[in-house]
């Protein structure tokens, strides 16, 4: 090891990693897959924000974390929320973003941050644009594959949970048109989409456990999932995990995670602005198009497909590590 790394290693071991994350899934998820990136190579720990910390008085916080651990250098990795409280005790101030949830409180403090670092190359392009110092991290999910489940490319899945903007309406309405497709499972947790319920459309609103719908994951073959914002897209990169083909919208960051050699992309219909980034509706007519022809291939196809779709999650992963480390090692200079 040289004497440069040497320093740098010695530099950030006495630097303590704070994630300051929220209460949502895809917060947590963010946070927990920070963390076991970090964890056993620098000092991390993971704080969540609530109501009972959120405006903690400064000097509270700053004596609880600072008590401890006084001789070391409070890093804080921000994700999507920044708070004052917390970003007042921190040496140095890291935003984690999503653009379509940018809200007043983080549009007041963002200029104090440090850099803003970027889950995809539309974020990097958007706070770039409006003028902040960016870094692209890249990220990824957790990996969802079994390799014991059978995949079935004929059983079809969306999954849009407790989300408004997985376009989910559209999909139902075009489904709804074709009484000959194969069977489709929706899973969210929206009572008023059994409406939609058909011959060949299943509306699930159950709490699925994780381990249940996980097994949902690996057996279905096709993961249809026109969102029309991701401030990453996890449920799209977890479906990749599986070995699934991906239908998604060919919009900005959707399509940075699924390329046409693996999977379809369909055409949006309308864009607005939402916060700092903006929403993509699929059109009916692309989405139908990509379904059907989903449909059309042949099992071997589908099956290569699915290959290169885990080999793209696999290959995306690894690409996240090594720049979210070297952004990691770059701080020690700061």
């Amino acid at each position: 090891m040289s004497l440069a790394l040497i320093r740098i290693k010695t530099k950030l071991m006495n630097t303590l990693f704070h994630l300051i994350t929220g209460g949502t899934p895809g917060l947590r998820q963010d946070a927990e897959i920070a963390q076991a990136v970090l964890h056993g190579k620098y000092p991390v720990s993971t704080h969540m924000l609530h109501r009972s910390n959120l405006h903690l008085p400064h000097r509270q916080l700053a004596l609880a974390l600072r008590k401890p651990f006084s001789r070391r250098k409070n890093i804080m990795l921000f994700f999507e929320n920044l708070s004052r409280s917390w970003m007042h005790c921190s040496d140095l101030a890291i935003l984690i973003p999503n653009q379509e949830w940018m809200r007043p409180l983080t549009t007041q403090l963002i200029r104090n941050c440090h850099e803003i670092w970027c889950k995809t190359r539309y974020a990097e392009h958007v706070y770039r644009e409006r003028g902040f110092a960016t870094r692209h991290i890249g990220f990824s999910s957790k990996d969802k594959y079994l390799p014991e489940v059978a995949k079935d490319y004929t059983a079809c899945v969306h999954i849009p949970g407790r989300s408004e903007l997985k376009g989910t309406t559209t999909l139902l309405k075009v489904w709804k048109r074709h009484p000959e497709w194969p069977a489709l499972t929706v899973i969210t947790r929206h009572p008023y989409l059994r409406q939609h319920c058909a011959a060949n459309i299943e509306i699930v609103t159950d709490f699925l456990d994780p381990g249940s719908l996980q097994m949902v994951m690996n057996r279905s073959g096709i993961h249809i999932c026109p969102s029309e914002t991701e401030g990453f897209g996890h449920y799209i990169s977890e479906a990749l995990s599986t070995k699934a083909v991906v239908i998604t919208t060919h919009a900005p960051p959707m399509n940075e995670l699924v390329q046409e050699d693996f999977g379809f992309l369909a055409e949006s219909a309308s864009r607005i602005p939402i916060e700092y980034g903006e929403r993509f509706q699929v059109g009916e007519a692309s989405l139908e198009q990509a379904i059907a022809q989903s449909l059309a291939l042949a099992h071997p196809e589908k099956a290569r497909m699915g290959n290169l779709a885990r080999d793209s999650f696999l290959a995306n992963r690894a690409q996240f590590e090594t720049r979210f480390l070297q952004a990691i090692a770059n701080l020690a200079q700061n």
